[in-house]
This record gives C-alpha cells, sequence and structure tokens, in this order.
C-alpha cells in the first residue's frame, strides 16, 4: 500500500508519502524517529521486514500469528490503496499508527 515504487521496501519519502494518502498527517520528525529505530541495516529504507518488526507483538502466541502472514507485494495487478481495507480496518490502521507515532517519539524525549 505504501510501496508506490513496487520495489519491495519503502524509503523515508514514499512513507510519508503514504501516509499522507491515506489521510494521516505525522510530523517529519516522528517518521524519520520510525526510520532510525526499526531501519535494521541502516540503509535508509524500510523493507517489509522491517516494517512488520515494528507491529510484532512480544508475545509469542500473536508474533506466531503475524509471521506466518506474507506480503501483499505483488508486481502483477497491484492492490490500490482503497482496496486494501474496509473503511472501519483503514481508521483502525490510522489510529495504530497514530499512536504508534506518538509512543516512540515521547520514549525518546525520556531517553
Amino acid at each position: 500500500m505504501f510501496d508506490t515504487r513496487e520495489c519491495g521496501y519503502l524509503s523515508l519519502y514514499e512513507f510519508r508519502d503514504g501516509l499522507c494518502d491515506i489521510g494521516l498527517i505525522v510530523p517529519s520528525d516522528h517518521v524519520v524517529l520510525f526510520f532510525y529505530r526499526y531501519d535494521r541495516d541502516g540503509d535508509g529504507c524500510i523493507s517489509f521486514s522491517d516494517f512488520t518488526d515494528a507491529f510484532t507483538p512480544i508475545e509469542n502466541y500473536y508474533a506466531s500469528i503475524i509471521g506466518r502472514r506474507t506480503s501483499s507485494h505483488r508486481r502483477i495487478n497491484p492492490y490500490k490503496k482503497d482496496d486494501i481495507f474496509e473503511h472501519h480496518t483503514a481508521c483502525q490502521l490510522k489510529n495504530t499508527l497514530r499512536v504508534m507515532f506518538e509512543s516512540e517519539y515521547r520514549l525518546e524525549l525520556l531517553r
């Protein structure tokens, strides 16, 4: 949904533009912090595994459920952003992202 270049990873700008596309305006420093924290190899891009690591629960049972899911990344007939989620699910995603960005930012301020 965010991978508009269909390359299997996200750049900082691509992710920020994708957030705007779904109606979530996040301060730039929050997005930069997310990339700094979850870009495991430091290449300036977030891979699918980096992205899912950010949202994977610590509890093993729930982590294993998420671990069995595959990426919806497809080169042939890629999904449109509006086709991925129903409205209610899209709202939940936006709220989850909003809380995550704000929590990560506040935690960073406490360090």
